[in-house]
This record gives structure tokens, sequence and C-alpha cells, in this order.
């Protein structure tokens, strides 16, 4: 975000166009007077959750409030992650300005919704939104090709007409160079003479298996003195939380809950190995930040990790089997050459697919390519 808006910000000084809106929660008393200073930022986060999907005033306010902010600094073209109803919202405005938007494909929790909705009546108006904001949409932006080949079977499979547009950008990874001054995660929990392996990732239904991890650290007990250690929250986390005093491994895993971004990078850092099991991804920001950091990656052997991930090359991919990571974690903790050189071949790879400042160049010519046709 800091290089899209240095870069936006120096466009618009050169050329007069292109007016980049930063300010725009600090704006918020203007459009909410009566919120009080201490809830004018609690109210646009809620308001740019899912609580609109269950309030019509909290969408007409969002999209209101997007539509005063696109008159007062004439704005050129809307980039929105895909999720509703934030992209709803984007969508009715750009339509009626007549402005490009451009979605940010990371996922497919719409569809995942639309499935989960039980009532018909309910599911097809569902469904009817999403149509019109992807008709809408003159672009789809997606962090990998595998996310986007599945998409396409999944727009297929509704019968939805996404836009000419669907390029794959990846926004980038950027983290905090120096952690020298960063407060260690890991402070308090006894790690001494223990291999790190880390898992990054909020404990999501369906999505994430911090289970298998559980299940292997229960393995690997009495093999090797390995420390799993889980950041992130989520409606699993005290499932697995039981799960493992239930298994006996609570000495040899640590829970964090979520944690900052700072700390996220700090924990990288203290980690010998990233793990990632789960069932589907877009492009997970766990990975991209581990081989950033230079650090071997295990992940599942999925579509959208397999694109970044070339096995025993620049990370390991397994099967979401708890044996097949016990294994292989085994192996990357014993074999320290090994692991160093994917790690450096991991590093390596990030600084080409991942480095934000390349990446902004991708979409600041995306960006120029859309406004410009729109002006003709």
């Amino acid at each position: 975000t800091v290089h899209i808006r240095d870069r936006a910000e120096a466009y618009h000084k050169e050329h007069g166009a292109g007016r980049v809106l930063c300010e725009a929660i600090g704006r918020a008393h203007n459009y909410f007077p009566r919120s009080s200073p201490s809830r004018k930022v609690r109210f646009l986060r809620r308001v740019s959750g899912r609580a609109l999907e269950r309030s019509k005033n909290y969408y007409w306010c969002y999209k209101n409030f997007i539509a005063q902010i696109v008159r007062e600094h004439d704005i050129e073209l809307i980039h929105c992650f895909s999720s509703m109803p934030d992209s709803l919202a984007a969508a009715t405005v750009a339509h009626k300005a007549k402005i490009p938007l451009v979605l940010r494909m990371g996922g497919w929790f719409w569809y995942q919704k639309y499935h989960n909705t039980k009532d018909p009546l309910k599911r097809a108006a569902y469904l009817s939104k999403m149509n019109y904001v992807y008709t809408v949409s003159s672009c789809l932006a997606y962090n990998s090709s595998a996310l986007r080949d599945r998409t396409w079977e999944m727009f297929d499979e509704l019968d939805i007409d996404g836009p000419d547009h669907q390029p794959i950008v990846d926004i980038g990874i950027s983290l905090p160079e120096d952690c020298s001054n960063v407060s260690d995660p890991l402070e308090g929990h006894n790690i001494n003479g223990h291999s790190v392996v880390s898992c990054i990732a909020k404990f999501k239904k369906q999505q994430k298996r911090q289970d298998i991890l559980v299940e292997a650290a229960k393995m690997l007990k009495g093999k090797a003195d390995i420390k799993f250690v889980f950041a992130g929250s989520g409606p699993r986390e005290e499932e697995i939380r039981r799960m493992a005093v239930d298994l006996g491994v609570e000495d040899n895993v640590i829970f964090l809950g979520a944690i900052s971004h700072d700390r996220i990078a700090k924990l990288i850092e203290r980690s010998d190995v990233v793990v990632l099991p789960t069932e589907y991804e877009g492009t997970s920001r766990a990975i991209g930040e581990a081989m950033t950091y230079g650090r071997a990656v295990l992940a599942s052997n999925i579509p959208a990790n397999s694109e970044h991930i070339r096995d025993w090359d620049t990370g390991v991919l397994a099967q979401n089997d708890p044996q097949d990571f016990a294994d292989k974690v085994l192996s990357l903790v014993n074999d320290t050459e090994r692991r160093s050189q994917i790690a450096e071949n991991a590093k390596e790879y990030a600084r080409e697919v991942f480095d934000p400042r390349h990446n902004v160049i991708k979409y600041e010519k995306l960006f120029g390519h859309l406004v410009e046709n729109y002006r003709r």
C-alpha cells in the first residue's frame, strides 16, 4: 500500500490527474459527524466488514460514502477486494460514475457462501448480486493462475459472465527489513534446544488444517526436539487447543493467538521451518512472507501452492496427511544443509515474484490502461 500510495502521489504531482485517496478513514467524521472520535474508526471497520450484509442501512451508508469520496477527489478508478458487500458498494458507485472497477480476486469465499446459503430465495438474491458485481467490473485481478482457473470453473457452473480482462497480478509482500527492535513472540516459552516449526494462519473451518500439525506433533514426540508454533485466531482455535491436550502434546505446541504484523515477521525470523496445511488457497501470504525472509516452507500440495513451490527446490510439498507432514518436517529439521539451500532458493524466487516494487509497476500499467480506455 505504501509503495502504491507513494507512486500515485508522485504521478499526481507530475500529471495533475489520478487523484489518490489516502485520508478516507481520517475524514470519516465529515460524513458521520455524530460519531465520537473514539468510535469513528471502529464504525468504518464495522461498515467495511460482514456487518454490511446484515443491514441495508450499512450498505447504503458505505455506498454513499464511497460515492462522496469519488466526487470530491475526482477518482478515476476503484480497486476493491471481491468480498461482499464491499464489492457490491464499489460496483454500484463505479457503474453510476462510469469509471473502471478492478476487483482483487484472492479467494472464493463468495462461492462457499453461495453454497452454504440454504434459503433458495436468499441464495438466488446473493447470486444475482455477485453476477452484477462481476458483470460491472472492468477487470478481475487474480493472485495466482490456479485461483483464476478454479474461478472460471465456478463461473461456468453458475453461469456468471466476467469481464474480458482477467490478468494475474500479485500485490506483493512487504515486511519489516529489521526486526531487532520487535518484541519476541516466543519470549517466555521454553524453546531452548528446540527447532521451531511455525504455522501462521487463521483457524478457518473447511480451509486451514492445523489439526494435521497437531497429529504430526504426536507422531514426532520423542523423535526430535520440535516446538510447533501456531500464530492466528479463528473459529477452530479452541478445538485445536483441546485436540493438543487430548493427544498429549500440549508441551510440544505453542498457541500465540493473533499477533501484529511486525511480530509475525519476528516469528518467521525465529523459525526453522514455516508450514501451511490447507485445503485451498489463492496465494498464501504466509508462504510469500516466509520465502521473502529466506525460510524453508512446507505446504500442502495444492495447485495454488505448487505454483510457487518447486518441490525440494523453493520449498517442500506434502499431502494433507499427518504422516507425510511429520516425515517432511523431520527431514527438514535434521538436514540443515538441505534446508538452508531450499531457504536460499525461496528467497531468490521471492525477490522476483513477491517484491511490491515490481508488482506496483504492473498495477500502475493496468490502472493506466483501464482509465485511458474509459476516457475514449
